[in-house]
Formats: structure tokens, sequence, C-alpha cells
């Protein structure tokens, strides 16, 4: 378990958090629609004054009056979430049917469990209601009755630039009031101190930034490995072409001429025709034919020095057949 005091700080804030979200989710269903009426019937009456204003003088209020009305608006929403939040909150504690937790603050061991409990929503069975957007959508629904009422209603002339004031306004408007609607009604955010949410938005940066960084070595490492798998492609692709060349190499090379089929089958008729294929250990000289098969069928008519130690070491020769035989080997050897 980590020692950390935030995760000390974040357990008391999650103490009895089921108990907090029904409340909070009451009083948001008691205050929240009231600051959302409060809010229209203020921008109603003002988009309707400084229409009123644009087609009866034919130039709108001044930007200085826009932004007063703005503030005011804002301020009357502040202090009607002031005055009612306390009572309500209360009236809500003594109704919450909930008395024991069921969730455990101990399996807040980790930011990595912190970050996870904080990212559920923990609302959508309790209905509560959000302040903000019913607001910005009566503010851009306030100006565009309002100009409808003067321009076909009332049949006034609609003045130069109005149609371009009207989309400004509700533009800027809508915006305004939803982001109000949220900061003003009653929270819906879990219920943790401030230093427990910094500590969250930096534990959660710092995850996104090693992310990005785990997929960038992930792709370079990627990219490094795909790299090697062409080079050795290519070395395998090269690598048969060389041993074919090597292999080939005896193929096209010329074959002595002891070696064909026709050379042989005249040394065989020229044994049978001598009348002999052997040698013997007579004493006398050997003929020209009984070296010549020697040679052949002993060395393949190939002059070595391992060629002239077996003839030096064959019992069957005598020492002039030996003698004979080496110096025929070295004249008629290849």
């Amino acid at each position: 378990m980590e020692n950390n005091p935030i995760l000390k700080r974040a357990k008391e804030d999650l103490k009895d958090i089921e108990k907090k979200i029904w409340i909070q989710a009451y009083v948001s269903k008691k205050e929240n629609p009231l600051i959302d009426l409060i809010a229209s019937v203020l921008i109603f009456a003002c988009s309707f004054v400084a229409l009123y204003r644009y087609f009866t003088m034919g130039a709108p209020i001044p930007f200085w009056i826009h932004a007063v009305a703005f503030i005011v608006i804002t301020i009357c929403l502040v202090i009607t979430h002031r005055s009612l939040n306390g009572p309500l909150t209360r009236k809500a504690e003594a109704l919450c049917p909930i008395t024991v937790s069921d969730f455990n603050i101990e399996e807040i061991n980790s930011m990595e469990a912190l970050l996870e409990f904080t990212s559920r929503n923990h609302f959508g069975k309790f209905k509560p209601y959000y302040a903000g957007p019913l607001s910005a959508l009566i503010s851009i629904i306030a100006w565009i009755f309002s100009f409808l009422y003067f321009s076909k209603f009332a049949n006034l002339t609609v003045p130069s630039g109005c149609i371009l004031y009207l989309v400004m306004m509700c533009i800027i408007t809508s915006s305004w009031f939803f982001f109000v609607g949220f900061g003003v009604g009653q929270s819906l955010l879990l219920p943790l101190s401030r230093e427990v949410k910094t500590a969250l938005r930096d534990y959660r940066s710092k995850k996104k930034q090693e992310k990005a960084e785990a997929i960038k070595r992930e792709q370079r490492e990627k990219t490094i490995s795909e790299a090697e798998l062409k080079k050795q492609a290519k070395t395998a692709e090269t690598q048969p072409k060389v041993e074919d060349e090597q292999e080939q190499v005896p193929k096209n090379f010329p074959a002595l001429y002891r070696d064909l089929p026709i050379y042989k089958q005249y040394l065989e008729e020229a044994h049978i025709r001598s009348g002999t294929a052997s040698y013997t250990n007579n004493g006398r000289p050997l003929s020209y034919a009984q070296k010549m098969d020697y040679i052949n069928d002993h060395f393949s008519g190939l002059y070595s020095y391992h060629a002239i130690e077996s003839i030096e070491n064959d019992p069957n020769l005598t020492l002039a057949q030996k003698e004979d035989l080496k110096v025929f080997l070295k004249v008629y050897g290849d």
C-alpha cells in the first residue's frame, strides 16, 4: 500500500460516498431547476429590451451595458445558489435513506485505484438535474422569439445589421450561461478536496505522457524490427544465389578425358585384348598396358605423392616393378 498523504485525504473525502452522492442528487433536483428558471426569465427580459431598442432606435445597446447585464444575471444566480444550497443540503441529510456505505475505502490503496474509482459515473442511478444546458437553449429561443415578435407581429422594419447582432448574441449568451449554469448550480462532481483533485489531474497527465512515450517506443522498435527483417530477407535472397553459383562451378567445369564413358569402354576393350586385367608378381617387367591399368585403377591416372607412396608400399610388386611404375606415373600421369 502506498504511503501517500493524498490517498489518506482521498479516503476521508470518499467516506460514506454513497450518502454524499445521494444528497447531491437530491439537492440538484430541487435547486438546479430554479437556477435555470431564473436565468431564463432574466435572459428573456434582457433580449426583449435589447431588441426593442435596436428596432426602435436603429442601433444596439452599447457593449458595456451588455457586459453589466451578464454580470448582474450571474450574481443573481450565485445569490440564489447560496440561499438555497444550505437549507436543501440539511433537508437532504435528514431524508437520506443511506446509513451504511457499501463502498470499502480501503480499496483505494494506490493512485491508479483512486483514478479508476473517480472515473466512474456515480450519478446514473440517482437521476440528478444538470443546470446549464437548458439555460443555453432558452437563451437562444428568447432572442429568436423577441426578433420575430418585433419583425413579424409588431411589423417594425428590421434595421441594418440586426441579423448579425442576433446571431452574435445567441452564440455569446448561450455559451456564457451554459458554463455559468454548471458553475453556479449544485455540484455533481465527487466531493474531493482541492489537493486531491490536483494530484489526480497531475497523475492523469503523467499516465497519458507515459502512454504516449510507450507508443512512440513501440513504434520505434517496430520500425527497427521491420528494417532488420527486410535486411535478413534481402540477405536470404542473395545467399542461395551465391551457393547455387558455387554448386554450379563443378558442373560447368570440363570433365577429364579419363572420366568419359567412351574412354572407359576403350580401356575395358584393351584389357580384354591384352588378355589380362590383373598384375602378377612373377618378377617380370610390366608391360605398357599393365602399367597403364595399374595407375588408372589405383590412382585414376593422377600423379601425386600419395600415389608414389602407395606404389612403394604395395607388397605385390617387386622392387624393379615399383621403380618402373613410379617412373611411368611421373611420365604418363596427369
